[in-house]
């Protein structure tokens, strides 16, 4: 079998559990069952993406897209403005209040329900936000996805500790979990050495 895509993902799942009641409708439901849990844990490059944000006077909020997990990080395209600060709604509205807004960029953002807004806005300003992205759910129409192509392990393993659970092995049986987990690991921890390889260490000082 294959790993290349949807139907071979599902088959390859079968093969794994090699049990007659493994049929392809839960094979496709412990598939769906690791897209959730991917959603909330999977913090990696393979599901990170960026998109540009383009604010003004008119138009002063952004609708975050449908697929966000969680943000990463926001920063303006100018490289001489410093990174944008995320804060509560709360602190945001308090300092609408007592702020005059004297920067030409934005210097803070927060999340209030399904936008995000920012502070202040005296022009135009483009800025970027990097955030990391729910998988695209596999199906028989949608055959592939970015996290498929690049670490078939994760959803080949992850499914399989979903079948565990639901034919509730006893633990001495059990396999896969561990190594679903192990995957997962190892994703997110490349991100994070990705992130600071070559960076410098430096020490603060705890006492100002």
């Amino acid at each position: 079998m294959s790993l290349a895509d949807f139907n071979g993902l599902v088959a390859e799942v079968a093969d794994w559990i090699n049990r007659e009641d493994a049929t392809s409708t839960l094979c496709q439901t412990f598939i769906q069952l690791t897209e959730t849990d991917m959603k909330r844990r999977l913090r990696a490059r393979v599901n990170e993406k960026q998109v540009t944000i383009t604010v003004d006077t008119t138009n002063t909020t952004y609708t975050i897209p449908s697929d966000l997990m969680e943000i990463k990080e926001l920063n303006n395209s100018l490289s001489d403005a410093p990174p944008i600060e995320r804060i509560s709604l709360q602190d945001f509205k308090r300092f609408g209040a007592v702020d005059s807004g004297s920067t030409a960029w934005p210097v803070y953002f927060a999340r209030d329900y399904d936008k995000l807004v920012f502070y202040p806005i005296t022009g135009s300003n483009d800025l970027v936000l990097t955030y990391w992205a729910a998988p695209v759910a596999l199906s028989s129409s949608n055959t592939t996805n970015d996290i498929l192509t690049n670490v078939p392990d994760l959803y080949l393993f992850g499914a399989l500790a979903q079948s565990e659970m639901f034919f509730r092995f006893d633990a001495d049986q059990v396999r896969f979990g561990p190594l679903y987990e192990a995957a997962l690991a190892r994703e997110n921890d490349a991100a994070k050495r990705q992130e600071y390889a070559g960076s410098t260490l430096t020490m603060g000082n705890p006492y100002g």
